[in-house]
């Protein structure tokens, strides 16, 4: 077991450097106007979108540590103060979905870590098996 959480770290890390490496080009080109000149506002878009699910991607490979921590029981709930409208934009960032927010408050007190992650997983199972219609 132990080799096997050795080798799944050493992935974790190869993956989240191979997304990083791969993001970071996909900036420099949408932030260089020669590299988009002729590209249409589609393809833009979608390069965007592209850029998005890499940096969700390697959000993931971060919340290693605190899978592990929930799995085996030892994961300490934090509460911190979190501006509401910033973390709603990075949790659906990449994804085309709205989200309307009725709290009468711009901050909050949540463990955003694990709300994320919540969140995350319960945007993508809408995704998969929901009925959009």
């Amino acid at each position: 077991r132990a080799h096997s959480q050795e080798a799944d770290s050493i992935l974790n890390h190869s993956l989240k450097n191979t997304m990083s490496d791969a993001a970071g080009q996909l900036e420099i080109c949408l932030d260089d106007p020669n590299c988009i000149a002729g590209l249409n506002a589609n393809t833009i878009g979608n390069l965007r979108s592209a850029l998005a699910s890499l940096q969700r991607g390697m959000k993931c490979c971060r919340n290693r540590q605190t899978y592990i921590s929930l799995v085996s029981g030892t994961y300490n709930s934090v509460k911190r103060n979190v501006d509401v409208q910033r973390f709603l934009s990075d949790v659906t960032m990449g994804r085309v979905i709205e989200v309307e927010n009725r709290l009468d408050a711009d901050n909050i007190q949540l463990d955003s870590q694990l709300m994320d992650l919540i969140l995350d997983n319960a945007i993508a199972n809408a995704t998969k098996h929901g009925h959009p219609d």
